[in-house]
């Protein structure tokens, strides 16, 4: 994410998980699937199930 438009996003909405990919670009869904569906998993568990607390990774 551009840092502007990350820094509008801090700004104006609660964003609460971020993640950065080695590697993908528009497309990360189908480069990187494998670690999108963990993703996807993780953050759609119910809390009571998290293994690990998302916060806003910086950097």
């Amino acid at each position: 994410m551009a840092p502007i438009v990350r820094k509008r996003a801090e700004k104006y909405y609660n964003m609460i998980y971020l993640n950065k990919y080695s590697e993908g670009g528009h497309f990360v869904i189908h480069e990187r699937a494998e670690e999108m569906s963990i993703d996807l998993r993780e953050f759609f568990r119910p809390p009571s199930e998290k293994r690990k607390i998302f916060i806003l990774m910086k950097g």
